[in-house]
């Protein structure tokens, strides 16, 4: 699975949620960002399953509650199971973390683990810590750790081409 099927997957996984207007049925998560960013977010969390190219993924959207614009995005490359998740490049598994800044910022993570607690139809539950890396440089590095406690979502691909 490629770094940019995880991306699209992500992507869209984060419109979804970012157009439900009440978030009640939305988890809760709360993550700190060290490094080039030091922030904390916590806000709604949501999770869904998709299959693309013959590819189970799970993604899991972490949407700040302050800025929706800031977020992070977990992706496991099967349905989620309790257990740990090696985050790797060019592998889904990985995690993306998203910041507002003048531009945005936008770090990929290259290491560290998913771990998922409690995983069923109506939740997906755990931990994560990763080391993330800034999309056009590489200079610039972050590490990100959290919690999430999240709750079914939509992903609808539809017709989008993930060869683009």
């Amino acid at each position: 699975m490629t770094l940019r099927f995880a991306l699209l997957t992500a992507l869209l996984l984060t419109a979804v949620l970012g157009c439900d207007s009440s978030g009640d049925d939305l988890g809760v998560f709360d993550a700190a960002l060290s490094g080039a960013v030091s922030t904390t977010l916590t806000g709604r969390a949501a999770f869904a399953t998709d299959s693309e190219e013959g590819h189970l993924v799970t993604a899991i959207g972490l949407i700040d509650r302050r800025d929706p614009q800031d977020l992070i995005v977990l992706v496991l490359p099967e349905r989620a199971r309790v257990g740990d998740f090696a985050i790797r490049d060019e592998q889904a598994g990985g995690i993306v973390v998203l910041t507002s800044g003048e531009e945005g910022d936008v770090y990929v993570a290259h290491a560290g683990t998913v771990t998922i607690t409690r995983a069923t139809g109506d939740r997906v539950a755990g931990r994560f810590r990763a080391e993330g890396i800034h999309l056009l440089d590489p200079k610039k590095r972050v590490t990100v750790s959290g919690t999430f406690d999240a709750e079914p979502g939509d992903v609808d691909t539809g017709d989008v081409d993930s060869d683009a």
